[in-house]
């Protein structure tokens, strides 16, 4: 059954690394150090003590073990990421803290694979209400002179944006920015696909098993880059702008996503649809 666990059967085994006997951060804590069994709850305080007391400086990692599996949890300041060490199509998947107990619980009661063919009426169900609630507020804007007409019908605002002139300058802003973004990896969660040469697309992800997810493409097509500003923007041939923050971090209607592969291949337990 999931959900609290009670049975000593139940707990994970936890390591750590990089804090000491009494849970202080220590980088020259670089060996394993054993803190037994744990339960889900146990380990979740363990987490939001080291989140409230050294916020940025962050920078550990907890080893848990259940039964024949492993999974290395990195905790830094911004995120959390697990991998398997066993494993090498899953690294560094982000984990968000408000998802962490629920990550914690399906690595203790993974289910088994579906059968291949059977259509997930759930998880089906679930992508599509995520994709509707996503184009309903994908209703953002913004305008290029040239890029997606100059027709000012509709609701769109005043163009406040600027296409950027210097060729050298666009292929550097192409090439920096190409990679695949994510609120976070979890059933829900958004994806942003960014190409070198220009394409973009929006995906709507879904968990198909606790290590696998699939996609549901919400829109997609060209973007050119630009200023508003002085703030660089990516600017979609739908309206839609993003913006690029600190490197590898886009942020697009108030959400953060970080970048977490420079391309789709990289990604062996996601499997986004084709764009063309």
């Amino acid at each position: 059954m999931k959900g609290k666990m009670s049975d000593p059967a139940d707990k994970i085994s936890l390591w750590t690394e990089g804090l000491d006997e009494s849970w202080s951060m220590d980088s020259s804590q670089a060996d394993h150090m054993d803190r037994g069994p744990q339960s889900i709850e146990e380990i979740m305080e363990h987490v939001d003590m080291l989140v409230f007391r050294y916020g940025d400086d962050l920078d550990c990692k907890l080893i848990l073990r259940f039964k024949e599996r492993t999974l290395h949890l990195q905790l830094s300041s911004k995120l959390m990421e697990a991998s398997d060490p066993n494993d090498q199509t899953y690294q560094n998947i982000p984990v968000a803290q408000d998802n962490l107990y629920q990550f914690l619980d399906e690595f203790i009661y993974e289910e088994p694979e579906p059968d291949e063919g059977r259509i997930n009426f759930r998880e089906d169900k679930k992508g599509i209400i995520a994709m509707l609630c996503a184009v309903g507020v994908l209703i953002v804007a913004i305008y290029f002179s040239g890029f997606y007409g100059s027709d000012d019908e509709g609701f769109m605002p005043v163009p406040t944006a600027v296409q950027l002139q210097d060729p050298m300058e666009i292929q550097q802003f192409y090439e920096q920015n190409a990679g695949v973004y994510a609120t976070a990896i979890d059933d829900g969660e958004m994806v942003i696909e960014l190409t070198a040469e220009g394409t973009w697309a929006y995906f709507d992800l879904v968990k198909r098993t606790s290590r696998k997810y699939g996609a549901e493409m919400v829109s997609g097509g060209e973007y050119v880059p630009g200023k508003e500003e002085e703030v660089y923007a990516i600017v979609t041939d739908q309206r839609f702008v993003f913006y690029p923050k600190s490197e590898g971090e886009l942020e697009f209607l108030q959400r953060s996503f970080r970048k977490v592969a420079v391309t789709r291949e990289e990604l062996a337990y996601l499997d986004l649809p084709a764009f063309n």
